[in-house]
């Protein structure tokens, strides 16, 4: 099955909207961990952490651009039994220095979001259709700085991984 990728800036969604997208994030990495023959309910989901999953230097989603152009901002290979799935990317400051993110699984391209449509708002979010990232696949997000400096910038997403590994079983 196919999927068209759409984004939307927050301001014009409904709580249950942001909602319906977060709950069609979960049901994305059920999938993943079903389709390669393993069994949801040994996994716990939880919120994406930028040092245990992204490979950042803290425990906060900042990204310095030393040039302007594309450069590769995360590129990790997900071990056995992890699987990531992203849904949205909010900026925290009006006008990012980011001009467009480059989503790739592996070396394919997989998703293109193009910043500028969110400038001025207050807290720019942009939601779009889950991109997962399954065990032993290269997540790589590319990120186009129009000015040096640091970017802070939060992805929204989950992962999952076994009981025990992050979180304890319930």
């Amino acid at each position: 099955m196919s999927y068209v990728r759409v984004s939307t800036v927050e301001r014009l969604l409904t709580h249950d909207e942001i909602e319906q997208i977060e709950g069609n994030a979960r049901s994305a990495l059920q999938a993943a961990i079903t389709s390669v023959g393993k069994q949801p309910q040994a996994y716990v989901t939880r919120d994406i952490l930028p040092v245990e999953d992204f490979g950042l230097s803290s425990e906060a989603f900042t990204f310095t651009y030393s040039a302007t152009g594309w450069q590769n901002i995360v590129s990790q290979t997900l071990p056995e039994d992890k699987f990531i799935v992203i849904y949205g990317v909010e900026f925290t400051t009006p006008y990012p220095l980011t001009g467009a993110l480059k989503f790739f699984r592996n070396v394919d391209p997989l998703f293109v979001v193009s910043v500028p449509k969110v400038l001025g708002y207050e807290t720019p979010v942009v939601y779009f259709n889950p991109i997962v990232w399954s065990q032993n696949q290269t997540l790589t997000i590319s990120a186009y700085a129009n000015a040096t400096g640091t970017e802070y910038m939060v992805f929204k997403g989950y992962v999952a991984e076994l009981c025990g590994k992050t979180i304890a079983c319930k």
